[in-house]
């Protein structure tokens, strides 16, 4: 056996030995990964059917804070997109003062 061929088998073993660690590291992140990407899908399955949403209702309250409320909400949507979906429902009431 030449130098040269000497030279490319201590390559290709190198290279081979290489790749395979390469191909380990890459399986062993993804023990970690994999859960995590099936726990992502669950939890967003999850809030579009519903489920994990609390309701909060509130009975007899000043159309004023109502107002001031819906507002905060808005400007804080608009300020920071949040992912999380969230949905606020108002209560159709007739109004207790002359503002429409």
């Amino acid at each position: 056996m030449e130098l040269a061929d000497a030279l490319t088998v201590a390559i290709a073993g190198m290279s081979v030995v290489f790749f395979g660690l390469i191909l380990t590291s890459l399986i062993i992140s993804a023990f970690s990964f994999v859960p995590n990407l099936l726990e992502s899908i669950k939890n967003r399955a999850k809030l579009k059917s519903g489920e994990n949403q609390r309701k909060v209702v509130l009975e007899n309250v000043d159309p004023d804070i109502l107002a001031v409320i819906a507002t905060v909400l808005e400007v804080e949507r608009r300020l920071q997109y949040s992912y999380r979906v969230s949905k606020f429902t108002f209560k159709d009431r007739q109004p207790t003062s002359g503002l429409v």
